[in-house]
């Protein structure tokens, strides 16, 4: 027959072709299929496995190790083993190609991996691993993040194998009231290198340490990371019966024709300070001031060891020596030859930052004007200003945070920013900061208030001075309703805390740090403020050996007393003429910065206070900075 019927569903009925008919076309078909089949297996097969890893990395002796082998090709999965040869001593291969382990001792070790995939194809390939014994540091005198350091004390880094000299470009000393500290070094051929400053510290002093990785060991082998660390050199003790004010200092500023007159006594109001220091700015060991006005500049007092005398003024202009406005300035040693230099902020177009070095004398020359805007760099309404080492090279960064950008700036050694050494911090809005190794591996992290809501935000240094948010920590108030951030080991347990003070007059709060950068409000701790907080400041005011916080609010001033434990359960005032009875809240005078350091040289902390009150006449002593001696 040469077709079959068969009927469908619609009744009608189908012819197909009989198998004499089909033949030809199965035929083609089945040919097609198959060549199809063997070009898809022609494909695979010009895929050999293939191993891509180039190399592996050195590694430490008694560090952990890691590596992964990578392959391509083949059909997954992979199986990896040691082909020949082995590993170092302590480190295995899993069948994941991981290798993972604590190598034990120095050598090199040179091996064969091979791979097979699951169609039992191999490739191998040579491999050596290099195990080192690194210069590791093993303990840090005086203890990181103390405030007990005698003022003579030596620094002293302890290895764990002998070491080679230190000198200033490898062992750096920055002292926050006195620039790089210079020094003798000490120790070489040993496992512990010495530095012995020329002049004790100063009380309360923070001193920042950076190990660089020019340190080496006898075999030539660098420290493999950098550490920073930061302590605070110890305060005289002091019975505080009282603070008394002992001087009185103006602010200047220069008018149209150039002449500089103080404010005070002039009919200028000078208020709304962004920086007030005590820092020894000439060199001669005595404690003298500084302080930045938004409208109207700098000005210095020299201390002469008895009394403070106006020295110098750095007025705010529209040249290209000066910015428009002051919004923040810092004081430290960018050019690190050893005296206090002045980074300033521009406070109207937000665009600007300005370099001062001193001479040696107090006295700041222009250096250089850095416009962010056209190098790339934005940031708008600067809320705090840092000087630090955070990329740990031994000299000193700075760290903006603003309302919209917040950008650290890396210092080239000599004192020199600019836009192509640079890093975003990815959060727009944040507000008052600090810096501080708060997980204590040996590198400054960034811990801020962001704006909105108003929650503490942590940010962890990766060594290299990038900083990565890791949490945050803290009830979520409204816009900018923190706004005092201070860090400190307050509990005396090694470890950094944070203290948040607020103009709202309502949770001020010290938050601990587990040991490993780690917060919460279960482990926290609130004290009884019940001021509008307009500034706050720390130091071990009684020289007990704990820090105290030091409040300036609108009205009564106090200084809160620390247990030992991170509890400020005693209080004291200082300024109480500042609250006169009957008086509302807004006529009482507000205590704008603080700032403590021994400015009579007698070993114990001093204040020094920045006062205003807006329904004062513009020449009255109430708008004048005061100094109040600890007795």
């Amino acid at each position: 027959m040469d077709r079959m019927k068969s009927f469908g569903r619609d009744g009608r009925y189908l012819v197909f072709n009989t198998g004499r008919r089909m033949a030809p076309g199965l035929i083609v078909a089945l040919c097609l299929l198959g060549l199809s089949s063997v070009a898809t297996d022609a494909q695979i097969a010009i895929k050999p496995l293939k191993i891509v890893t180039t190399s592996l990395p050195d590694g430490g002796i008694g560090e952990a190790y890691s590596a992964t082998l990578l392959a391509t090709g083949g059909t997954a999965p992979y199986i990896w083993t040691v082909f020949k040869g082995a590993l170092p001593d302590g480190l295995v291969l899993s069948a994941g190609g991981a290798i993972t382990g604590t190598p034990v001792k120095q050598e090199v070790a040179a091996f064969t991996v091979i791979v097979r995939d699951a169609k039992m194809q191999s490739a191998e390939k040579p491999f050596t691993i290099r195990t080192i014994l690194y210069p590791q540091l093993r303990a840090f005198y005086p203890a990181p993040h103390g405030h007990i350091a005698p003022l003579s004390t030596p620094i002293i880094a302890s290895f764990n194998v002998d070491m080679q000299a230190a000198s200033v470009a490898t062992f750096t000393v920055h002292g926050s009231k006195s620039g790089r500290i210079s020094g003798t070094y000490s120790g070489a051929l040993s496992r512990q290198l010495r530095f012995d400053a020329a002049a004790p510290f100063k009380p309360g002093e923070e001193i920042e340490v950076t190990l660089t990785t020019g340190l080496q060991s006898l075999d030539g082998v660098a420290l493999r990371s950098a550490v920073v660390t930061r302590f605070r050199a110890m305060a005289g003790y002091s019975r505080v019966e009282a603070f008394n004010e002992t001087q009185r200092l103006d602010e200047y500023y220069r008018d149209n024709g150039g002449n500089v007159y103080p404010g005070g006594s002039s009919g200028v109001t000078l208020f709304d300070l962004v920086d007030l220091e005590l820092a020894d700015l000439n060199g001669d060991g005595n404690l003298d001031t500084f302080s930045a006005s938004t409208e109207k500049g700098c000005t210095i007092h020299i201390n002469n060891g008895g009394a403070l005398y106006f020295h110098s003024f750095i007025s705010r202009s529209r040249d290209e020596q000066g910015p428009d406005g002051w919004h923040e300035t810092v004081l430290g040693d960018v050019d690190s030859d050893g005296d206090l230099d002045l980074v300033a902020l521009d406070g109207y177009d937000y665009y600007a930052l300005y370099v001062y070095l001193n001479n040696g004398s107090g006295n700041m020359r222009f250096q250089y004007k850095m416009i962010m805007g056209t190098m790339g760099v934005w940031f708008h309404a600067p809320q705090s200003m840092h000087l630090g080492d955070v990329d740990g090279d031994g000299d000193l960064d700075v760290l903006v945070t603003s309302v919209t950008h917040s950008v650290v700036l890396y210092n080239n050694g000599r004192g020199g920013y600019s836009a192509e050494r640079k890093f975003y911090i990815k959060y727009d809005g944040l507000l008052q900061s600090q810096l501080g190794d708060v997980d204590n591996d040996g590198d400054l992290d960034l811990v801020a208030i962001a704006r909105d809501p108003s929650v503490i935000w942590i940010y962890l240094n990766n060594g290299a001075g990038e900083f990565v948010h890791t949490g945050t920590v803290g009830n979520r108030y409204g816009r900018d309703r923190q706004q005092y951030l201070k860090l400190a080991d307050f509990d005396n347990d090694g470890s950094l805390d944070i203290l948040v003070a607020n103009p709202d007059a309502y949770d001020d709060r010290i938050y601990f740090n587990d040991g490993s950068g780690n917060f919460s409000i279960p482990n926290s701790r609130t004290f009884g403020v019940d001021e509008p907080v307009q500034s706050a400041e720390i130091g071990d005011v009684d020289g007990d050996g704990d820090i105290d916080v030091l409040l300036g609010c609108r009205g009564r001033n106090r200084v809160y007393f620390n247990d030992g434990y991170g509890g400020l359960p005693v209080s004291q005032d200082f300024g109480q003429e500042f609250l006169p009875g009957g008086s509302t809240l807004a006529e009482r005078i507000e205590t704008q910065r603080l700032a403590v350091g021994d400015i009579d040289g007698d070993g114990d902390l001093d204040i020094f206070a920045h006062h205003f009150n807006s329904s004062q006449g513009s020449n009255t002593l109430d708008n004048r900075n005061r100094l109040y001696a600890n007795r």
